[in-house]
């Protein structure tokens, strides 16, 4: 194994690299890492990794996922070269009052009990395992009841997370309690242990992971729904099941590129931006310069309101996606682009704010590329009492203001998610696997990444170091839809030449939280396997 330290001229910091012919892991968390490498070596396949990993990232890195909330990725099974796609979406209560949720206040649709869905990344992993693990579950699950009891150091990155923050959860006492105990953001390095999860996490390693849907677990969570004005109920919880199908797949210059179907949107973003530009002669064009930006973002602004129309929870939406693919919808894509086309004038609904990813690939090669999330910052701010689960606000993720919306607020519905774990192949062989956190900001960050490693000859570590740039999606008809984010530290130059292309350049701190923190594996043709965790997070990874 070999850990390097990699950075660009200009840049501060670095990505982490791994380098290891054997099992790596990449995630939001060095603790998750580490608890995934210790399945490995135990002989766990990736699935059984993923478990560990992400049971241990609702504990070291609570504000952003966790089992109160959601999970979808991709599972590459290198014995038989499939790739399945895993969706255990967040679900909207069976008894969900639509119209009270539309005239409700915009707090109480992204904070607080009225805003939680079924959490589905539980679910998710019990698929996962019972399809492709090895290992016992309660194996997979012991680090993680370990990590919640004996409590995790607070890194630099999370701290700021915890400062701005604190005002969001100040009106529940659980969450209080167990984030900011004595009523401050913890300091970094400050041990945050979490008994009362741990108690939940050992239910569930003991019970297996239908306790969390029919036991006591499932019992504390709706009664404080109820007792908070929420609505999910124990038969919410009861049917909650994930889903395996098909990944979205396209084929982009001599490459197989597998990503996320409906009802998520950021698998048909990223795609759709590929293939629009697919026809692009970029030798002459580096990475970084004004000229690749403005034509991506330009892709982007057309690409938004098409995925936007047809991608969500509804029995056509992949049909409609697969169309918006094919040739002739490219072509038009194209035309409109070349047109200089600025996207329809619709509203578009906010996909919501914060994630994490990890990656897993053992001996074997088998793939979990995973992206789980609570929505925004510490979801919906709330713990019901006596479980240590923050809850997801998925139900912000819905559409309030157009019925004609496909992602319109319904009972029993899932809302979409810009959520895109992505893999990359070559005659049949993975070459990269990549995802990010970062709502809106995933797909352009992770279409950044995988063109520079693609088009442009970068390692995995170049493309995720390089300045990044993002189209801002409007979220009403008002909005301008020519806002460009670049990130500091990107040339004044190529900056200068955007704004006179016509854009409205705004520019944002790495160290922000805001890009996408994109986590990617690249496979070698010598076998080697180069993990890269993006530390514009306080991603890690770890090798066998």
């Amino acid at each position: 194994m070999v850990v390097l330290l990699f950075s660009l001229t200009g840049i501060s910091r670095g990505s982490v690299v791994v380098e290891s012919k054997s099992g790596v892991v990449v995630a939001g968390a060095a603790e998750a890492a580490n608890a995934g490498v210790e399945i490995l070596r135990k002989g766990g396949t990736a699935a059984d990794a993923a478990v560990a990993v992400s049971l241990s990232l609702t504990v070291a890195e609570p504000f952003n996922s966790g089992i109160g909330g959601k999970l979808a990725g991709l599972y590459y099974d290198a014995a038989s070269g499939k790739t399945w796609f895993i969706e255990g979406l967040g679900k909207a209560p069976a008894h969900l009052p639509v119209d009270e949720m539309v005239a409700a206040p915009k707090v109480e649709r992204e904070r607080g009990y009225k805003s939680v869905c079924v959490p589905g990344a539980v679910a998710a992993l019990e698929v996962l395992h019972q399809r492709w693990g090895k290992l016992p579950w309660k194996q997979c699950v012991e680090p993680a009841v370990q990590l919640a009891e004996a409590g995790f150091h607070v890194p630099a990155k999370q701290v700021f997370v915890f400062r701005e923050l604190i005002d969001v959860v100040r009106p529940d006492a659980e969450a209080m309690k167990i984030f900011f105990p004595g009523g401050e953001a913890p300091a970094e390095g400050a041990l945050l242990a979490n008994p009362e999860l741990g108690k939940v996490m050992r239910t569930i390693r003991d019970e297996g992971p239908r306790a969390f849907y029919r036991g006591w677990i499932a019992e504390k969570i709706c009664a404080a729904a109820k007792a908070g004005g929420g609505w999910i109920d124990r038969r919410d919880f009861e049917d909650c099941r994930a889903e395996v199908t098909e990944p979205l797949e396209v084929d982009y210059r001599g490459y197989t590129i597998k990503s996320s179907p409906p009802p998520l949107t950021g698998g048909a973003i990223m795609l759709s931006v590929l293939k629009a530009l697919e026809d692009h002669d970029w030798k002459d064009v580096s990475a970084n310069s004004a000229a690749r930006i403005d034509a991506s973002a330009r892709a982007f602004r057309a690409v938004y309101p098409r995925v936007a129309g047809v991608a969500g929870d509804h029995p056509q939406a992949r049909g409609d996606v697969e169309h918006l693919l094919s040739d002739p919808e490219i072509a038009a894509l194209r035309s409109e682009i070349a047109g200089g086309g600025t996207g329809s004038d619709k509203p578009f609904e906010s996909d919501g704010g914060e994630t994490s990813h990890f990656i897993v690939v053992d001996k074997a090669g088998n793939i979990a590329c995973i992206t789980q999330s609570l929505s925004l910052h510490f979801g919906a701010a709330v713990v019901p009492p006596g479980t240590g689960i923050l809850l997801n606000n998925d139900i912000s993720n819905f559409g309030f203001y157009r019925k004609s919306s496909v992602n319109y607020i319904a009972p029993g519905k899932k809302p979409r998610s810009t959520i895109t774990p992505t893999i990359v192949f070559k005659d049949k062989h993975p070459v990269l696997a990549l995802g990010a956190p970062g709502g809106q900001r995933i797909p352009s960050g992770v279409f950044q990444v995988l063109t520079g490693v693609l088009d442009f000859g970068q390692t995995a570590a170049e493309a995720i170091d390089s300045p990044r740039f993002h189209l801002v999606r409007p979220t009403t008809s008002k909005d301008p839809s020519n806002v460009l984010d670049v990130e500091i530290g990107m040339d004044d130059a190529v900056a200068g030449e955007l704004e006179k292309a016509g854009w409205s350049v705004r520019h944002k701190k790495r160290e922000s939280y805001y890009f996408a923190g994109v986590n990617a594996v690249a496979f070698r043709p010598d076998s080697t396997r180069v993990a890269v965790g993006d530390d514009r997070r306080t991603n890690k990874a770890a090798a066998e």
